[in-house]
């Protein structure tokens, strides 16, 4: 992902907002009010550092045949590819094993294959810091996976030293804990926010409701999809999301503003369909009982 640039002309959120009260003849504070009481927040983007850089893979483990096997990759800079001349030589599990880490969870890989896997490791540099992202399963999979993200002063400092020597950022246990250690922790670093988008068919009764994409779905946009997926990006399947994954890499100012407000919008329309059609039950039933009296 690139490191996005605005330029001067990017509206303040002051200007913004001076702007809609201009529109709607009412005053500035009323807008914020108004947004204020469906908790959104209006503020000037900041430049964020997005880039992900994979500098060393290293994956331990031991197959069912009782054969050990051990990767270990050093990524420089440049385009990497995986080839091989034969199916099934294993070049999606080690594409895989690079997505563990990165997403907090696989897409693709089987899980007799990640039984295979004892210890995972992956060096990178996330924003400009040094990071690593070990993963544990010497204990299994299902319950006692452990996982940690450390950082270092220098990718020199993390590519030689080992886990207990770098600085301690979060751990956790089993695997959604980890999922959600990783997704956290990577919308955190790279500065980015939960996304709503509203599903039209959501909710108990169908009348809509809003859903929240997070780390997993941003992160349908570092990993296409094979040519003949219906899925334009991500492995997420919402309405608009894809949208959201190319906004992405452009860093659209106030995309995500946009998307609570429309959201937001929605909801109120739902909140007053509901209330008129409750209120036209109740009448018909007023209606059906003098009726009967």
């Amino acid at each position: 992902m690139s490191t996005p640039t605005y330029d001067t002309l990017t509206v303040s959120a002051a200007d913004l907002l001076a702007e809609v009260a201009e529109d709607l003849e009412i005053s500035r504070d009323a807008v914020e009010t108004a947004l204020a009481t469906v908790n959104i927040g209006v503020h000037t983007p900041v430049v964020s550092d997005r880039r992900l850089r994979l500098v060393r893979l290293v994956v331990v483990g031991e197959k069912k045949s009782g054969q050990a096997f051990t990767v270990d990759r050093r990524f420089d800079s440049g385009v990497w590819a995986i080839v091989h001349p034969e199916n099934s030589a294993g070049k999606t599990s080690l594409l895989e094993f690079l997505v563990l880490p990165m997403r907090g969870a696989s897409r693709d890989l089987p899980k007799d294959v990640r039984s295979w896997v004892r210890h995972l490791l992956l060096d990178s540099v996330v924003a400009g810091r040094p990071v690593r992202i070990s993963i544990d399963a010497s204990s299994g999979w299902e319950r006692r996976v452990h996982a940690t993200i450390r950082t270092a002063d220098s990718e020199d400092e993390l590519l030689n030293s080992p886990d207990e020597q770098l600085r301690l950022l979060a751990e956790a246990v089993g695997l959604g804990e980890v999922e959600q250690m990783i997704g956290q922790f990577m919308l955190d670093t790279l500065r980015m926010q939960r996304t709503q988008l509203w599903s039209s068919s959501g909710g108990a009764d169908g009348d809509g409701a809003p859903s929240v994409h997070g780390w997993a779905a941003y992160f349908g946009a570092c990993y296409l999809n094979h040519g003949g997926d219906q899925l334009l990006l991500g492995d997420v399947n919402a309405p608009g999301l894809p949208g959201k994954l190319m906004e992405l890499f452009v860093d659209l100012p106030y995309s995500s503003t946009l998307a609570e407000v429309a959201v937001a919008e929605k909801r109120e329309a739902r909140t007053a369909k509901q209330q008129k059609r409750r209120a036209e039950g109740d009448a018909a039933a007023r209606a059906s009982e003098r009726a009967v009296w």
